[in-house]
Formats: C-alpha cells, sequence, structure tokens
C-alpha cells in the first residue's frame, strides 16, 4: 500500500514538475517575443519571425494573459511594415487580443498598461483612464502604465477649449496636464531605460507650457542630462533653448552659461542673441551700474542691436518701462526695426492672458512714455513672406477679427475685445494730435 501511494505521489510529483517546467518555458518564450517587439529598428526579417512565433504559440500559450499582450502589440507593430496591415484596422485587431488578456489576467499591470494604450488610440478615454488608473494603482511606479497614463491625461487636456474668463474651468484644464505631467515626471526621475525616458521627454515640454514655466525648464533640463538628442545640431539647439527658456525666467547667469555651450558645441545666430539678451539682463540685474555687460551683449552679437533687446524684452520685460529708458540712454533708438523688421511697439501689441484690462494700461505706457510711434511701419509676419503693417493698423484688423468672432455662441474674448476697443480708439486720438 504504501509502495503505491509512494508511486502515485511521485508521478504527481513528476507531472507538476514537467508542468511547471513547460509554463516556465512558455514565459521565457513569450518574455523573448517582447524582446524582439521592444527593438526600435524592427526589420522586415525580425518582423516575419514574429508572426511565426506567435502563430506557433497559439495553442500552447493561449492561457497566459501575457501571450495576448504580445499578440496585440504585434497588431500595432504590423502596420510599420505591411501595407495591408495599415487597411485591415488594426487597432481593432489590437483590442481584441487586449480583451483577451483582460479577460485571463484583469489585474495585470501589463495587460491594463496596453489596453490604455489602444483604448486611448481609438478615442474611448473613459475606457483607457479606468484602465489606467486601476494599472497605477497596483503599481504606481511601472514606466509604461506611467507613460500611457501622462499621454491620456495630456490628451484629454488638449481637447479642453479653452475659456479664458472661467477662471474654476481654466483651473481643471490646467489640473489635467498636472497629472499627466506628474506622471511623466515618475519615469523621467526614476531608474528606467533610456527608450522609455525618450519617451516621456518627447511630450515633457508640450505638457509643462500648460502648467508652470518651472515645469518647462526641468523638461529642457532633463533633456540635456539624459542626452537626449542624438546629433551635435540638436545638442546644441538644446542649449540654446534652454537658455531661452532661462531668461523667461529672469536666470540670466544660467542662462548665459548654456547659451556658451551651445556655442561651443555649434556657431548660430540664436545661440548668441540669447548669450547677447543674458548679458542685456545681468546688466539690469546689476542696477544698471554694470556697463561691461551692455557692452559684451553687443560685442557678442553685432548684427542688430534690437535683435538681443527684443528677444529679452519679449520674454520677460514686456512692461519695464525703467529698462527701455536706460536703453534710450545708452543711445539705442526703440522705434528702429530688428533684423525681421519688427518694432518694440509691434511687440507690445501682444494681449497677455494673466495682465486682462492691464493690456490696455501697460500699452498706453509703452507709447507715452517711450515716445514710440503708432504708424511706424513694421513686418506684421516676420516669419513668413513679409506683410507690412503699423501699429494702429494692427490693432485695427485685431479688433475686426474679435467683433466677427463675438457674433459666435461660443465666445469668450470679451476681456481682449474690450482692451483692443480701448486701444484702438486711444490710437485715433493720438494720431490726431500727432497730426
Amino acid at each position: 500500500m504504501k509502495s503505491k501511494l509512494c508511486s502515485v505521489l511521485l508521478l504527481a510529483f513528476i507531472l507538476t514538475a514537467c508542468g511547471e517546467g513547460k509554463e516556465e518555458a512558455l514565459d521565457k518564450e513569450i518574455h523573448a517575443l517582447k524582446l524582439v517587439i521592444d527593438q526600435d529598428n524592427i526589420s522586415e526579417k525580425n518582423f516575419q519571425e514574429i508572426k511565426q512565433k506567435i502563430d506557433k504559440l497559439a495553442d500552447e500559450a493561449s492561457h497566459k494573459p501575457r501571450y495576448w499582450v504580445q499578440k496585440a502589440r504585434f497588431e500595432l507593430v504590423c502596420g510599420y511594415f505591411s501595407l495591408q496591415c495599415k487597411v485591415e484596422r488594426r487597432w481593432d485587431k489590437a483590442l481584441k487580443a487586449i480583451e483577451q488578456a483582460k479577460k485571463l489576467g484583469p489585474n495585470d499591470v501589463e495587460v491594463l498598461s496596453l489596453s490604455g494604450h489602444i483604448l486611448r488610440n481609438i478615442n474611448d478615454h473613459e475606457s483607457a483612464r479606468e484602465d489606467l488608473e486601476k494599472a497605477l494603482s497596483i503599481n504606481n511606479k511601472h514606466a509604461w502604465a506611467n507613460l500611457n497614463y501622462g499621454a491620456l491625461m495630456a490628451d484629454i487636456g488638449m481637447k479642453m477649449p479653452f475659456k479664458l474668463e472661467d477662471e474654476a474651468y481654466m483651473d481643471r484644464r490646467r489640473n489635467i496636464f498636472k497629472k499627466s505631467l506628474a506622471a511623466f515626471k515618475v519615469v523621467l526621475d526614476g531608474d528606467y531605460r533610456n527608450r522609455e525616458k525618450k519617451a516621456a521627454l518627447a511630450k515633457c515640454d508640450d505638457v509643462a507650457v500648460w502648467v508652470h514655466h518651472e515645469e518647462r525648464l526641468y523638461c529642457h533640463k532633463k533633456a540635456i542630462e539624459l542626452d537626449y538628442f542624438d546629433n551635435l545640431k540638436e545638442k546644441a539647439w538644446a542649449r540654446g533653448n534652454y537658455a531661452l527658456q532661462l531668461l523667461k525666467a529672469e536666470k540670466y547667469s544660467e542662462a548665459k552659461k548654456y547659451a556658451e555651450e551651445a556655442l561651443q558645441l555649434m556657431k548660430y545666430p540664436m545661440a548668441r542673441k540669447m548669450l547677447a539678451a543674458s548679458y542685456l539682463g545681468l546688466w539690469k540685474q546689476s542696477g544698471y551700474k554694470d556697463d561691461s555687460h551692455f557692452h559684451q551683449a553687443f560685442k557678442v552679437y553685432s548684427r542688430n542691436k534690437l535683435d538681443p533687446v527684443f528677444a529679452l524684452s519679449q520674454l520677460t520685460l514686456m512692461s519695464d518701462i525703467p529698462f527701455y529708458k536706460k536703453l534710450q540712454e545708452k543711445g539705442i533708438d526703440l522705434n528702429q526695426l530688428d533684423s525681421k523688421g519688427m518694432t518694440l511697439l509691434g511687440r507690445a501689441l501682444v494681449f497677455y492672458i494673466n495682465d486682462k484690462e492691464k493690456n490696455f494700461d501697460r500699452i498706453k505706457s509703452f507709447v507715452e512714455q517711450l515716445d514710440l510711434k503708432i504708424d511706424q511701419p513694421y513686418v506684421s509676419r516676420p516669419n513668413q513672406e513679409p506683410v507690412y503693417t503699423t501699429p494702429i493698423q494692427a490693432v485695427r484688423e485685431r479688433l475686426e477679427k474679435l467683433k466677427e468672432r463675438s457674433k459666435k455662441e461660443y465666445f469668450n474674448d470679451h476681456v481682449a475685445l474690450n482692451v483692443y476697443t480701448k486701444l484702438y480708439e486711444y490710437f485715433q486720438q493720438r494720431l490726431k494730435k500727432e497730426l
């Protein structure tokens, strides 16, 4: 009896061990399949190998949720290699695969993360959010769950229209972007592969711009620290762009450092302009006492004296009358054109959302205290085919567009309409006095 019992137990152990060995082998095959799909440069040969492996595993591994994850990923990758795949609605096929995976592994973070990605791309944002938030509740450090959640929240935020006069609504919109950025930061600040970090960096600044300027600084600095860019030109531009963001934050010493680094990598005008603007900022920061900064600004950038002035003013000093008066004392004519054909007043006509009604007082002070000409021609579209206008003409055209838009039901720019109405009346009165 004991002998028979031992034999039965031994057989059960062998079968169990064999079963576990088979399951472990299947897991390894599925993982190997994942590694092939993970490659950034999958070749046509690799693609065919993936298809063959998926077909081969279909019978033996169909009970495993991770098999269906790779099946879904295969359907998505397919479109890059086959025109036939592109017309076969691969997102629908991927969705069917991931739904099967969810039945088998409803709490599998890999399953939930990919499900959220697929649902987001077929515009089922509510279901995508449900899956991704469930995934993060299980493992809030999972790289792709965070990346997919960040991308989803960015999409939701982008689809929320502007309602500038509804502060509570705009706060809700901003909070959506904050959640997006927080998810990307988990990856950027954590111990993850470059593949994941680059995916986070690709969207970081696009989201940060809707949150706070300090967050933009974070994204730009991360791109430099993680060596995000592949070639020398892009590495130089990254430092030049970071210098630009630092100037906006009035961090002039740091801006100078990164502008110099950009120029060490590649000599290009924008970096020289940022460096010159940094020196002007340092001159202002010294209380206008250290004239060496002022002279150095135009030594490093001699193309047009107004270029670095406008670069700096457009970023941080668009209401700093004393700064411009000091420039006038140094002999700089603020009514002249920069190298793109723009004037200071032309640039000052922009409507700052946060200033609201104060925009009118700001522009009026510019005109009166700096004696700026409201009929001075300038290029209104400096980065396109040149179209000349004057400040009064530009205000009139802006006012006409706002009046036309105000006839529509969803119009919410009443403050801007009021500002440009008052500004146009003021310009007309001033022009009559000048004549």
